[in-house]
């Protein structure tokens, strides 16, 4: 397979930078995709081209920095679950799946001890079937949006909190006889905290406790 990545990209000031990226991807199927009792052996590889073009800007030196950038993607012959025969399910290429959205991401560090970031990203698609059927991406939210923050404590300590929301997104599954059954899946917080101590050169104490706020998701 050949492969291609085009990425010119335009520096103002030393500080703010324009960019372009062009590129092209493929994956090929898993040897269980193949094999398998629901494998198909006239699978496809999944084949993509992908538009993104954004800015990196350095507001304040050393300080806050800002970046944005916006994507739009082709996936040829998505490779899914399906129906591959009349009664026979496994796996299939779909047709194609358009993707498009946007990402940003601020970093602020107001002092040598402290520094925080937070991101949101946005994402949207449909996908058609081989049928000429179109429907919504699975699995993936829309919405997803986080923030860091962390500190020093003292020269042998850090602290560290990180939160994550993904949002709501949908799903389905096959029942016992293979009918096809849609899941909405709600949204959830994520809070972690993580906590290191270094008392001498030679030894390292941590600590990583996950989903603070204690949520049930799936």
């Amino acid at each position: 397979n050949f492969t291609y990545t085009i990425n010119p990209s335009y520096v103002i000031k030393n500080r703010y930078k324009l960019f372009v990226n062009v590129s092209s991807a493929y994956r090929v199927p898993s040897l269980y995709q193949l094999f398998s009792e629901y494998g198909n052996l006239g699978l496809k590889p999944e084949t993509s081209h992908t538009f993104e073009t954004g800015m990196d800007l350095n507001i304040l030196p050393e300080k806050l920095d800002f970046n944005f950038s916006w994507f739009h993607r082709d996936i040829q012959d998505v490779i899914d679950f399906g129906e591959k025969s009349p009664g026979q399910f496994g796996y299939v290429n779909q047709n194609m799946q358009k993707d498009k959205g946007f990402e940003m991401e601020a970093s602020f560090k107001p002092a040598g001890f402290a520094s925080f970031s937070a991101f949101y990203a946005f994402v949207n698609g449909r996908q058609t079937s081989a049928e000429g059927t179109v429907f919504n991406l699975f699995r993936r939210p829309k919405n997803t949006f986080g923030a860091n923050a962390g500190f020093n404590i003292g020269e042998k300590a850090d602290f560290n909190l990180t939160y994550k929301y993904t949002g709501s997104r949908e799903d389905f599954y096959f029942d016992s006889s293979f009918n096809k059954v849609n899941a909405h899946l709600a949204a959830y917080h994520m809070l972690d905290a993580y906590i290191q101590y270094k008392p001498t050169s030679k030894l390292t104490l941590f600590a990583d406790v996950k989903n603070l706020l204690d949520q049930n998701y799936r």
